[in-house]
């Protein structure tokens, strides 16, 4: 193996160690609960967000790392991973009811399981109906929570929700709103973390052009 690739290995291999670091401890106090209604509140007028930062996730028999731009307009998503190491470009879109999956081979899915679809094709297994929703730090609709827990802010620290651990390791403020800047879900021994770098609120519908190649992670 040559420098450069013993250094992309290396570069790697912290990250994927980063992503699998201790969780931080939780307070034993109880949070703010009229202070999370009213964030929730602000949470559930939210549109429109876009996100980019980087993703990282660890399975028994897989890890890897990527940049990650996210689009949320309602009910559709959008987002893209560019990454190494097998990853490429993958890029999911649509709504709950139907989604568009894309990779860097020319390989297209459409399919009303987008979860079902990729744990297949990828291998990965990450509930993406919940995940929009806990992105912005608050449960999912539909079911809820079995446990949940907030701190003196009123912000999301904790939640166990449909089977996942998601753990909110820092906030940052955008547009007076403050969001999460790092959230690790986590099943069994499944387990993805982003670190969020900008945060972008608006009413732009996700664009629909796609390039198809295999680009490296940031």
């Amino acid at each position: 193996m040559g420098t450069t690739g013993k250094l992309i290995f290396a570069t790697s291999f912290l990250l994927l160690l980063a992503a699998c670091a201790r969780l931080p401890e939780l307070p034993d106090a109880e949070g703010d609960e009229a202070a999370w209604q009213a964030h929730r509140q602000s949470l559930e007028r939210l549109q429109a967000w876009s996100l980019d930062g980087r993703a990282a996730l660890r399975t028994p028999d897989d890890g890897w790392t990527a940049s990650l731009q996210w689009s949320q307009w309602q009910d559709y998503m959008d987002f893209r991973l560019r990454g190494t190491f097998g990853i490429g470009t993958t890029r999911v879109r649509g709504s709950q009811d139907w989604m568009i999956i894309e990779n860097s081979r020319g390989d297209v899915w459409e399919t009303a399981r987008p979860e079902v679809e990729l744990e297949r094709e990828m291998g990965w297994r990450v509930p993406l109906s919940e995940l929009r929703w806990w992105m912005v730090g608050m449960p999912a609709p539909g079911s809820p929570p079995q446990t949940r827990q907030v701190n003196d802010d009123g912000l999301l620290i904790y939640l166990v929700q449909s089977g996942w651990r998601i753990y909110y390791e820092r906030y940052d403020t955008q547009e007076g709103l403050m969001l999460p800047g790092r959230v690790t879900v986590e099943n069994g021994d499944v387990r993805l973390r982003v670190s969020i770098r900008n945060w972008l609120l608006g009413d732009a519908i996700p664009d629909n052009d796609f390039s198809a190649t295999d680009d490296s992670a940031e």
